[in-house]
């Protein structure tokens, strides 16, 4: 075997120890412009919102299941923006197909002074859905809305760096010694004995060819 092929192999058993890393992904919607609106909002705001989930969302989810916990969130319709820092009751319910793609959903925040962001398609409540809506207190005089006029979901994944495991990491370590020694070639002592070294399950282990 080759220097350079040896050492190929003692970096692959290093990044073997790796433990599978996870795959956060985020979730960005777009909605249309506002179509009624009152006090701060006009009809160029929309509502936009950004979550990012420590996994993709699973398949052939229902909207009635228990609300997502993002990683992280904002919301905003062009007047506002809500995350964590001033959020109370996020909401993050979705449905989703056999391939995972976001087909239903019902995504909201809210403030503890009952300001508002929600884009919402659950078209199975008898009327006509709100699609997006926003709000800035309680008194109605400042808001936006469009209905039926649904905006876009978009993917983004990205694969976080990979966690070590603690055991996996010290057995790799262990077969790197042993393949550095082997790096190292056959070294003749003053006697002229060869040594050598081999790789076992226990470790390294020497012996000696006279």
């Amino acid at each position: 075997m080759g220097r350079a092929m040896k050492w190929r192999l003692a970096l692959a058993l290093l990044g073997a120890s790796g433990a599978a890393s996870a795959q956060e992904t985020t979730y960005d919607y777009t909605g249309n412009p506002f179509t009624d609106v009152a006090g701060q909002y006009t009809t160029s705001d929309l509502v936009s919102v950004s979550i990012t989930l420590a996994a993709p969302l699973g398949d052939n989810l229902n909207l009635d299941s228990d609300s997502e916990t993002p990683l992280s969130f904002t919301f905003s319709d062009g007047v506002q923006t809500i995350t964590p820092a001033n959020a109370d009751y996020p909401e993050f319910h979705f449905s989703t197909n056999s391939a995972g793609v976001i087909t239903q959903w019902d995504v909201q925040a809210q403030t503890p002074s009952d300001s508002l962001i929600v884009t919402d398609n659950e078209m199975d409540k008898g009327g006509p859905a709100i699609s997006d809506h926003g709000q800035v207190g309680i008194s109605g005089n400042d808001f936006g809305t469009v209905q039926d006029d649904l905006g876009v979901w978009t993917e983004q994944s990205a694969t976080a760096a990979p966690e070590l495991d603690p055991a996996s990491t010290a057995s790799a370590l262990t077969l790197l010694a042993g393949v550095l020694l082997v790096i190292r070639g056959r070294r003749t002592d003053r006697s002229g004995a060869v040594r050598f070294s081999q790789i076992t399950n226990q470790g390294i282990e020497r012996w000696v060819d006279r």
